[in-house]
């Protein structure tokens, strides 16, 4: 079992950026993950939202300080963007 030990002046919802900005780069993170750094970079650069699969790949991996409900809001936001 996988014990993660977070000091509690971090306990906070992050984005995805802020998190990248503090803790990780986007390859250390999709490696972590198991997701493609690409769809991270997309993901950042607003062109592709994240699957459901790939959210929480991420949100385990970042101990849950980005939340599921921050990425898929977030995917949502994306997709309603392309419709208008």
């Amino acid at each position: 079992m996988l014990t993660i030990i977070i000091p509690i002046d971090i306990l906070l919802i992050m984005t995805l950026r802020e998190y990248l900005r503090k803790y990780s780069t986007q390859t250390e993170l999709a490696r972590q993950a198991g997701v493609p750094q690409p769809s991270l970079s997309n993901f950042l650069k607003r062109k592709r939202g994240l699957s459901p699969a790939s959210i929480a790949k991420i949100v385990t991996a970042t101990g849950g300080l980005i939340t599921f409900e921050e990425l898929i809001n977030e995917t949502i936001e994306l997709k309603d963007d392309k419709n208008q």
